[in-house]
């Protein structure tokens, strides 16, 4: 979450005071600590991941003159970072000095962090220190907003929401285009563009996009609404890529179409090394959605192999 950087100060319960991941806690232990935003950053010379903190109960994000925003774990304890600047900013930069003035305070909250290992010269994380995208995870978390003039939430962070509200509506889209609405066993309606609301029932089409509204009835008759944009969809599972170069098994040209960010396509590398510059092409070549106009070229994600991408070319 990128929130207002007038929010500079954090209070929180979870492990501490120094920065911790699953694989490097023991020595931190579980207390109340509180500090800046900014020196939440753990001062490494090249800027990185950095400033986790392990077995969250909460935290609250304050400054001068701003409501106070409070972040509470509503089951399993949280792992939270709270830092001036965001992974993209600190992707690039050579030295500290080299980040420019932050602009936001930078709030991450999850369920499970991967761990730190010693990949820089030795092993990578073990197993159950590692993050998986096939392993999916749900947690729960409640934020409130509370007036500036309460100076201690400790009191505050210490009642939990009641077990029988209503549950915020979550709506996935599969790969054929069908949505499905899932609010804890709550009892699901929808609306699709202003229609009428029908209850859900099984999951539905809905290939123009447009505006999907959500409602969640509890046990106790409390209701919950929420609203979700979406695009029109387009159908990929005909879509195939191509590449001058690749490793086979690990880095396929079809990675890109997938929707998974822990895959890649990657040039081959072994045994032999096709020198650059290398293509990727995907077919068919029409794109019918006219709100893009290129395709996304993400960083690699935390601990993977060294590797940097020189130049990127879309046409």
């Amino acid at each position: 979450m990128l929130l207002d950087k007038r929010l500079g100060n954090v209070d929180y319960l979870a492990r501490g005071p120094m920065e911790n991941y699953s694989d490097r806690k023991r020595g931190s232990d579980i207390g109340r600590y509180a500090s800046s935003v900014a020196e939440q950053m753990t001062p490494y010379a090249k800027p990185m991941d950095n400033g986790n903190h392990e077995d969250a109960s909460w935290l609250a994000l304050r400054g001068a003159g701003m409501p106070t925003l409070l972040a509470q774990s509503e089951g399993a304890p949280l792992q939270f970072s709270a830092l001036p600047y965001s992974d993209e900013q600190m992707e690039t930069p050579e030295y500290r000095i080299d980040l420019p003035p932050s602009s936001a305070t930078v709030l991450c909250l999850a369920s499970k962090t991967l761990g730190v290992g010693s990949a820089g010269c030795g092993p990578r994380p073990l197993p159950q220190y590692l993050v998986n995208s096939a392993d999916a995870t749900a947690f729960s978390y409640g934020l409130r907003l509370l007036p500036s003039s309460v100076s201690d939430v400790t009191e505050i962070a210490r009642t939990v929401a009641p077990p029988n509200r209503p549950w915020p509506v979550l709506a996935t889209r599969d790969a054929k285009g069908l949505i499905s609405l899932d609010a804890n066993g709550d009892a699901l309606s929808y609306s699709m563009n202003g229609v009428p609301w029908q209850p859900f029932a099984a999951p539905f089409a809905f290939a123009q996009g447009g505006l999907l509204r959500g409602r969640g009835t509890a046990k106790n008759g409390q209701t919950l609404e929420g609203v979700v944009p979406l695009d029109p969809f387009v159908d990929r599972r005909a879509w195939k890529a191509t590449a001058s170069s690749f490793q086979r098994g690990e880095g396929d040209p079809n990675h890109v179409l997938d929707g998974d960010p822990d895959t890649i396509w990657h040039s081959q590398y072994g045994p032999e090394k096709p020198p650059p510059p290398h293509s990727l092409s995907r077919f068919p070549l029409t794109w019918t959605r006219p709100s893009a106009s290129k395709p996304c070229c993400s960083p690699r994600v935390p601990m993977a192999p060294t590797g940097a991408s020189v130049t990127t070319n879309c046409f």
